[in-house]
């Protein structure tokens, strides 16, 4: 594939994303946001662009995750030398909150793109502006931390972090983050705040909740979800026209009338009644003015002969049946982001046993991942590049091979002049030595016992 280069950082492209990524961050808020953190209280031997500029860029070039890793990285492009011991005491609490802040700043200030033509049409009749997929993803912990993370299925792994997310599948960057134990329930997950307005939320069965529907709605959002296999709502009407023999719906369960349909679609009105609810009820609650039905979708799938069963509210006159299940399918986005963040972005285990290190790598990967994206939708402007033909996690793995440049392109950007030839010797200098390789070679204690 044609793409462009960034591994020089004197390449005019990569000095052009070098600005570009310090215009995200720039060095003076960086240090405000350090100093008022607690992170860092003079700027000495430790610069804070430098040190966050390497943690960010840094995931982008590992396999895996390995703070030893980390600090020859370090010291290989960054101007600062570090000793192993002083570059570990860095990894604080403080430093914890700079990250968030940081990751808040990078969260907010994700461009969001329009949507293509051929979806916005009936997005834009309902006001939607944005798409977020929420999910969560367990990430496997040392067990010293079971206490702080414990987790469900704690036969096979005490510890685990529970990673929830809320996806913009415009951009393909997080909007919102929240860590808890492995334990943690995903429905008390489920965001309710101002924010929803005019956003269209998509999430599994995990976040399922008959309240939260409404409180959505109140809120000025749309929402889809799988139905539970264990609903059963009651039906009020049909919404789909046209000619042909039509099951009355009204007042039938919808596992009742499942087995006796023959179309493709199913599109009716309807809400969550108990079981025992009496004719009298029903009209009375249909009468109510301030009653919201909901609507529920059944797609047929063809391989199966099953209904895919949603349940939204989302008006039957602006979104058809069918692009209800073509939306919901787009949540599969956020299920690759999670695979991209455990294969390339380091979160597939997390071995340090202190709940503030655990917490950091992830705020760290976060801050990657919107990064990498930042430097996709630029790569993606320039001509004959074929970045947007590649899927997300082959351009996680081309990532790999740009990031060092990417890091001394800002750097140089910020008036940071290195000669890489030295940061090599001083990596090599400050770089500590296993013991095992200070041990004298065979053929030296040899000589030592040879005759004068």
């Amino acid at each position: 594939m044609r793409t462009p280069s960034l591994e020089s950082y004197e390449n005019p492209l990569a000095q052009e994303m070098g600005q570009r990524l310090s215009e995200l961050f720039p060095r003076w808020w960086i240090l405000e946001q350090a100093r008022a953190s607690g992170f860092v209280e003079r700027v000495r031997n430790l610069d804070p662009m430098v040190f966050l500029g390497h943690l960010v860029l840094a995931f982008g070039s590992l396999s895996h995750l390995c703070l030893l890793q980390l600090h020859r990285s370090h010291q290989k492009v960054a101007p600062d030398q570090m000793s192993w011991p002083a570059f570990y005491d860095r990894f604080t609490p403080e430093l914890l909150e700079f990250l968030k802040r940081c990751l808040e700043r990078a969260m907010a200030r994700v461009v969001f793109e329009a949507l293509p033509a051929r979806e916005t049409e009936s997005l834009e009749a309902c006001d939607i502006r944005e798409i977020v997929a929420i999910d969560s993803t367990l990430i496997p912990l040392h067990p010293d931390l079971a206490e702080s993370f414990p987790n469900a299925r704690s036969t096979t792994c005490p510890a685990a972090a529970k990673l929830n997310v809320q996806l913009g599948l415009l951009n393909r960057a997080p909007r919102a983050f929240s860590i808890s134990s492995g334990k943690t329930a995903e429905s008390p997950l489920l965001p309710t705040e101002a924010w929803m307005e005019g956003h269209l939320l998509l999430f599994d069965l995990g976040y399922f909740k008959i309240e939260r529907f409404r409180e959505i709605d109140d809120s000025g959002g749309f929402f889809i979800s799988r139905l539970k296999t264990n609903s059963n709502p009651l039906l009020l009407r049909s919404l789909r026209e046209g000619p042909g023999n039509r099951i009355d719906l009204r007042h039938w369960r919808l596992r009742e009338v499942e087995p006796y349909l023959r179309r493709q679609v199913l599109d009716a009105e309807g809400f969550f009644a108990p079981s025992n609810i009496t004719d009298k009820k029903v009209r009375e609650i249909e009468e109510d003015p301030a009653f919201r039905p909901l609507r529920f979708v059944g797609v047929k799938n063809e391989k199966t002969g099953e209904y895919h069963l949603y349940v939204t509210h989302l008006p039957a006159d602006k979104v058809s049946p069918e692009e209800i299940a073509d939306l919901y399918r787009a949540r599969w986005a956020v299920e690759i982001f999670f695979k991209e963040l455990k294969s390339h972005f380091g979160l597939s285990s997390i071995g340090s046993g202190k709940k503030h290190i655990v917490e950091i790598v992830i705020c760290v990967a976060l801050l990657t991942v919107i990064v990498s994206g930042q430097v996709r939708r630029e790569l993606e402007k320039e001509p004959r590049s074929d970045v947007k033909e590649m899927g997300p996690l082959i351009y996680a793995e081309h990532f790999h091979h740009i990031s060092t440049g990417l890091l001394q392109a800002v750097l140089y950007h910020e008036g940071f002049l290195f000669d890489p030839a030295s940061l090599w010797i001083g990596a090599i200098r400050a770089d500590p030595l296993p013991e095992h390789y200070r041990r004298g070679r065979l053929e030296d204690v040899y000589r030592q016992r040879e005759p004068n």
